[in-house]
């Protein structure tokens, strides 16, 4: 019963997590986006350098989503194992 638990805790705060990247990456590409608009529009480097450092950390985010996952999956495996 108690593994149970844990497991459905874990299975909550993964989906929490994720959802939470989540927006965070569709924040940072909308942002990038604006951005990579903005530039174009005044011909300026300044926002084109913006939106490169937004993809970047969006890039970034969806990677830590991934490990976390890994992480999480591997919890999950190692309790059911026991």
């Amino acid at each position: 019963m108690k593994r149970k638990l844990s497991m459905e805790e874990i299975d909550k705060l993964k989906k929490k997590k994720g959802q939470r990247l989540q927006q965070d990456v569709t924040s940072l590409e909308a942002g990038a986006d604006e951005n990579a608009e903005r530039a174009e529009r005044l011909h300026s480097v300044k926002f084109i350098s913006q939106s490169i450092r937004m993809l970047r950390s969006a890039k970034q985010k969806v990677e830590e989503m991934n490990a976390v996952d890994q992480q999480i999956d591997h919890l999950l495996q190692q309790l059911k194992n026991d």
